[in-house]
């Protein structure tokens, strides 16, 4: 149908109700497969949506001593990208593709991801650096061009980063007015206490005035006239 429209603004439209429907599809697909995430002790409801699954990634993981590289660990994962996390998986098949399990191997967080982009201008890969560690991911042909899909995922992964980035900043926004509300009802509290306590029982407008203790002027006098007597 888009083949052969001939108006150029209907092929736009065409263009996007396809890609909606394949993201759908896609996401479905990205969803049945996380089902099958086996060892990870927490809910994977609390991860977020998944956004993306990369199959068969060949993953370098590197540590880091500020920008020396210590120690290099490779290993093939299939990786899961939740809005608060990335789960490297071991893909087990038992029985010919159907029974398909995914073994959970480590977390990225992404609140703790620094910087995402090409190692050294290699767009066939990505990079994800933490503060420790380094993650250069690198995709198998799947169809998709390679390059276009480690730049989605790049994208993909910096708006997870900053979604994460304004929640933090709502939350600490939110938990200040709340203290800041706390306090003020406690000084108002304390102020509302301090007003009850002064006033007589009697008497709502006029203040409790505290007896002062009155000095004979004449007896200190005389005290004092018989202090200088030798």
């Amino acid at each position: 149908m888009i083949k052969y429209t001939r108006f150029e603004q209907e092929r736009i439209h065409l263009q996007d109700a396809l890609n909606v429907m394949l993201n759908i599809l896609s996401y479905l697909n990205n969803v049945m497969h996380s089902t099958q995430i086996i060892g990870y002790s927490d809910n994977l409801n609390t991860l977020g949506q998944i956004r993306l699954r990369g199959e068969n990634c060949l993953i370098s993981k590197e540590k880091r001593r500020g920008t020396v590289y210590t120690r290099t660990k490779t290993s093939t994962r299939d990786i899961f990208l939740f809005e608060r996390v990335i789960l490297l998986c071991k893909k087990k098949d038992e029985g010919n593709g159907k029974s398909i399990h995914y073994q959970y191997k480590e977390l990225i967080k992404i609140a703790d991801i620094a910087v995402c982009t090409h190692p050294k201008n290699d767009r066939k890969k990505f990079e994800i650096v933490l503060k420790d560690y380094s993650y250069i991911i690198q995709f198998s042909s799947n169809g998709e061009k390679v390059e276009e899909l480690t730049v989605r995922w790049i994208d993909t992964i910096k708006k997870c980063v900053t979604q994460q980035t304004e929640q933090r900043r709502a939350e600490i926004k939110h938990r200040s007015s709340s203290l800041d509300h706390s306090a003020h009802s406690h000084r108002r509290r304390i102020h509302n206490f301090v007003n009850n306590t002064v006033r007589t029982p009697g008497s709502d407008d006029e203040q409790v005035h505290l007896p002062i203790a009155l000095i004979d002027l004449n007896t200190e006098y005389m005290k004092q006239n018989n202090k200088m007597v030798f």
